[in-house]
């Protein structure tokens, strides 16, 4: 490949088992995801779109196959190491936000540096240059309850990119925003791409992020969909 890869899967598979029942929710996926690049993994609602976000996120582990960071097998790795390299190298976005409603927006941002060895007055700092970089300096003391739906997914671009990773996984972004607010977010992650030579993994079946996205995996049933 001419472009480096960063993230890869082979032959990658999720079981979930119940009682009867087993469920393969992602099965014999093997994709490759450019360093640098906004890849979107794309699909109607049940064909594994999140569950391979959170088995590239390092969230899950896999029933099968192996997933690759930087071509460093992941597998063999204890839940310490992957607790490290998840805090290191991703930044997240999830669907549901998961801000504490009744915290600032600054408190919120700063949640995933207290849980390393920084002071809250190095965190606070850290916190306010992601968030004036967002243009939310006037928002910082605001709840999260008290902000508009754009200035909270501004928030959660913050949290994600506090720690300055080189990777963001978003799941399903503009699902809780409209599509003026849609746009905004697009245009701040191609900027964002663009200065931090941030890689980009969204999970997404909006048209909108499809225009912008430069790498686009299908999946369909929960494997990768070759030809339409």
């Amino acid at each position: 490949m001419d472009t480096e890869t960063v993230i890869e899967t082979q032959n990658l598979w999720k079981i979930y088992r119940a009682i009867h029942q087993q469920v393969n929710a992602i099965h014999n996926v093997s994709i490759q995801i450019p360093l640098g690049k906004i890849t979107c993994i794309t699909g109607p609602s049940g064909s594994g779109k999140s569950t391979l976000l959170a088995l590239i996120g390092l969230l899950t582990p896999p029933s099968r196959g192996h997933v690759l960071i930087e071509g460093e097998q992941m597998n063999d790795l204890s839940e310490i190491v992957l607790t490290k390299i998840r805090r290191e190298k991703f930044g997240f976005i999830f669907q549901n936000q998961y801000l504490l409603p009744h915290f600032t927006a600054l408190e919120n941002v700063c949640i995933p540096l207290l849980s390393q060895d920084i002071s809250h007055k190095d965190a606070n700092s850290q916190a306010i240059k992601v968030l004036k970089q967002l243009d939310l300096e006037s928002r910082l003391r605001f709840r999260v309850k008290e902000l508009s739906g754009g200035e909270a997914q501004r928030v959660c671009l913050a949290r994600a990119l506090v720690n300055n990773p080189p990777i963001l996984i978003a799941d399903e972004p503009s699902s809780n925003i409209d599509s003026k607010l849609t746009d905004e977010f697009l245009q701040l992650i191609l900027e964002l791409q663009k200065t931090r030579t941030l890689t980009v993994i969204i999970a997404s079946h909006d048209p909108q992020i499809l225009e912008v996205v430069e790498n686009e995996i299908k999946l369909s049933d929960g494997t990768v969909k070759i030809h339409d």
